[in-house]
């Protein structure tokens, strides 16, 4: 029994130090400039796999994934961001949200 309790605190303790540097080792999100057609720039990141972070026309917009036949999908009660490829030559689309579809095209962008 001796034996089993300091292994239990040494392995309780290096549960936690694990847990708390994960919190604090976070790295900031990489941010993609979007090169419009019509001449704007959609600057987006990517903070986790399930949100995204766009700005357009100077205002921030938070986003959460959706379902997509293809590529990548963000919404929120305003805009969608639909994103396919990645890096260099990856386009964006951005397009006005309706509750049941997707709404009037934006813009259409790239990143370069």
């Amino acid at each position: 029994m001796r034996f089993f309790l300091p292994l239990l605190l040494v392995q309780t303790l290096f549960l936690a130090a694990c847990a708390s540097s994960s919190l604090t080792s976070e790295t900031p999100a990489k941010i993609y400039s979007y090169q419009c057609e019509s001449g704007e720039v959609v600057e987006a990141s990517y903070p986790s796999t399930e949100s995204a972070i766009i700005e357009y026309k100077g205002k921030q917009h938070y986003m959460n994934i959706s379902v997509a036949a293809s590529g990548s999908r963000y919404v929120n009660d305003d805009l969608v961001w639909w994103t396919k490829g990645q890096g260099k030559g990856a386009a964006g689309t951005l397009f006005l949200h309706q509750k049941s579809q997707t709404g009037d095209l934006l813009e259409t962008c790239r990143v370069e």
